[in-house]
């Protein structure tokens, strides 16, 4: 039998605890080194989708400028795709272009792209000549006319058109709805070739608001209350607010009026009664109200509802984003002389759709930052 001596035992230990220990650390090592390889490579992961989803976030941008070119937002609501989300900024960067930046987010990674969308407004002309050939548009709740009204000029809507009680209405004038036009109690009835039905949505232009707001400013025209003794032909006048305009006005004025607000006008509003030379547009971010013997020689464009009460005169036309309605003795004939001047080109934006659209803005200079 073989003996170990006392100082062999210790060595032996010593030499176990040095495995042990060695082992223990590439162990550790391999571990640490597994671990990160791990990370890296989730994080290169990461950055790829981040990445990707900061594309989607350009894509997005691009297909809610195609329905509406107006649309800005300094920082927009996360938007949740997959693993992660995007957020967007879109700013004017002058001369018909925007900056577009979308930050992708995956856990703790952002990717951000930056990329400059240039948009042609070189349609404005077209645009303003298409619009000039209606009398009224409105975007898409019904159309109302009742009790004795007098209409001379193309009608269209995007929903239905209700006409009751007395109207006239020209042989040659062309009903458009993309709903129904319906008659209550009329006699003579509108004749079958004056009526289209179920057509296509008319696409509204929108207008570019800030703009008009800068191009007033420039002008030394820019109002928080009605002033019409401010006003100045031939320029952009700009009032921020409501206007309510009771009792009478009468106003003369050639260019572009802007009303950053609803417009009520009561007893006797005049805007260039008498004046068939003066070309007025008035944008009107709000609704409009004429009641008791308004007569207009202008055109008006809101972006809410148009409504005329008892005795309302208009020539020019009317477009509303969302629907016109008259009642009591209206009579409206078309003037496009309004909308054919050359400043009011400068504001109506196209959105367009399908092929269109793509053709009216293009992106360029993508860059990762």
């Amino acid at each position: 039998m073989m003996k170990y001596l006392r100082g062999e035992v210790g060595v032996t230990l010593v030499s176990v605890m040095i495995i042990i220990v060695l082992t223990t650390i590439l162990g550790a090592g391999l571990l640490t080194s597994a671990t990160m390889e791990y990370k890296i490579v989730h994080r290169l992961e990461d950055r790829k989708q981040a990445y990707y989803l900061a594309q989607a976030g350009i894509e997005y941008a691009r297909y809610r400028l195609q329905k509406d070119l107006t649309w800005r937002v300094e920082e927009s609501e996360p938007q949740y795709l997959g693993n992660g989300y995007f957020v967007l900024s879109i700013v004017d960067n002058g001369d018909n272009q925007l900056l577009l930046r979308s930050t992708g987010w995956v856990a703790d990674v952002s990717k951000t792209l930056e990329v400059d969308l240039l948009y042609t407004t070189a349609g404005g002309t077209e645009l303003v000549e298409e619009l000039a050939g209606y009398l009224i548009i409105s975007g898409g709740a019904t159309m109302q006319f009742s009790n004795h009204i007098i209409l001379d000029g193309d009608i269209r809507s995007n929903g239905d058109i209700e006409f009751y009680n007395r109207k006239t209405i020209p042989g040659d004038v062309l009903i458009i709805a993309s709903g129904r036009v319906i008659e209550h109690h009329h006699n003579p009835p509108l004749v079958q070739e004056q009526i289209i039905q179920n057509a296509d949505e008319y696409l509204i232009p929108e207008v570019d608001w800030d703009q008009l707001r800068d191009l007033a400013l420039a002008e030394g025209r820019y109002m928080t209350q009605w002033d019409q003794g401010q006003f100045r032909d031939g320029v952009v006048n700009y009032i921020e607010g409501d206007v309510n305009l009771n009792p009478a006005v009468d106003l003369s004025l050639q260019g572009i009026l802007v009303i950053n607000g609803a417009l009520r006008a009561n007893n006797s509003f005049r805007i260039n009664q008498g004046r068939p030379n003066n070309r007025l547009m008035i944008f009107v971010d709000g609704s409009v109200t004429m009641n008791n013997r308004a007569e207009i020689n202008a055109a008006i464009f809101a972006t809410d509802r148009i409504e005329c009460y008892n005795h309302t005169e208009i020539d020019g036309a009317l477009y509303s984003r969302k629907t016109v309605r008259c009642t009591n003795f209206a009579n409206i004939s078309l003037e496009s002389g309004h909308l054919l001047q050359s400043i009011v080109e400068e504001f109506f934006i196209s959105t367009g759709s399908g092929d269109a659209s793509d053709q009216s803005m293009s992106l360029s200079g993508w860059r990762e930052i």
